[in-house]
């Protein structure tokens, strides 16, 4: 059965949704961890990694995607999002650069987040481990995905990066790529992130709550959830971008609070930072899964269909108020 099918099911989602996950690493020869602290993976020694979640994202059905029908019900809690996953919500390019060291970036970043992005739009996603691919494929992409912590001593790189954002590009950033990782780049984490993490709490549950539900990133998202994570501490650099945070995560064992979802403001790019993503209890979790589309919608600039999207809910909504 066609994996968009499968995915009709919310009720099975998650099962199957383990299961392929891990039958997709395989195929590709990845390194299954069943641990919250996964072996580091090294540097990949293929220039571009498309056969892996090119071979994932060819599981995709479009049409079984496209025809899913919804009942656009309010979304109080996660099992209410079954009626937006998968969805189709457009055409855009997604560039996506992983690598680095304490995660295991091909099993959820190139594989699952992969496949996840994949359902949202009508093109292929691409992703690397390659600064040089990396570089030459920038200026036929409309969104770019950075999840790593490998070095980033490419000076051609680091401005055609920040170019691109000076042109009005879009930009999603995860975990990994909002740490303090490059002494050498401290522009990075001043323009793009705002600042950064130098420390996170001992992986548990975090309480991830929606700070602005009104954002189009968040209407469809439950107003809070719990996943497995590692809570960055974020901090600010005081001469930094501003950020509007989004959402908030909070460690129920301590109460500590920390912004885990926001934007950076920058004058032309759209830039959303997230610093959820450890390992599959996030990258499997379905409200993240959702954000994460909303996400890529957004910084691709697709407002219209976030918004008619809202609309649909919204008008749903006062229907069944006005329901006898």
């Amino acid at each position: 059965m066609p994996l968009g099918a499968e995915l009709r099911s919310f009720k099975n989602m998650r099962m199957k949704s383990n299961y392929l996950i891990a039958a997709f690493a395989v195929l590709a020869g990845a390194t299954l961890v069943t641990g919250c602290k996964p072996e580091a993976q090294s540097e990949e020694k293929k220039p571009v990694t498309t056969e892996t979640n090119l071979e994932a994202q060819a599981e995709v059905d479009v049409e079984a995607r496209v025809e899913v029908k919804k009942s656009y019900k309010k979304v109080e809690t996660i099992e209410d999002l079954g009626d937006f996953f998968p969805t189709a919500l457009g055409s855009v390019r997604v560039s996506m650069l992983g690598g680095g060291t304490h995660h295991d970036f091909d099993r959820w970043f190139n594989i699952s987040d992969s496949v996840t992005i994949s359902y949202a739009t009508t093109e292929p996603v691409n992703y690397t481990t390659n600064l040089t691919y990396f570089l030459e494929g920038i200026p036929e992409h409309d969104v770019l995905y950075l999840c790593n912590n490998s070095p980033m001593t490419n000076a051609e790189v680091n401005k055609a990066i920040f170019d691109f954002a000076d042109n009005g590009g879009g930009f999603l950033l995860i975990h990994p790529a909002l740490w303090y990782n490059w002494k050498n780049w401290p522009e990075w984490n001043r323009v793009m992130v705002g600042g950064g993490s130098r420390k996170h709490d001992k992986y548990g549950p975090v309480e991830v709550v929606i700070e602005n539900r009104d954002h189009p990133i968040m209407y469809n998202i439950p107003k809070s959830f719990v996943v497995e994570d590692e809570l960055y501490h974020f901090e600010p650099d005081p001469e930094g971008s501003p950020i509007e945070v989004l959402a908030s995560g909070i460690n129920p064992a301590t109460g500590e609070k920390q912004p885990v979802v926001w934007i950076t403001k920058h004058p032309k790019a759209r830039i959303i930072c997230t610093s959820l993503g450890h390992d599959g209890s996030t990258h499997e979790n379905l409200a993240f899964r959702v954000m994460l589309q909303n996400c890529m919608a957004w910084v691709g600039k697709l407002d219209k269909v976030l918004a008619d999207e809202k609309a649909q809910v919204v008008k749903a909504s006062m229907e069944a108020a006005k329901a006898p």
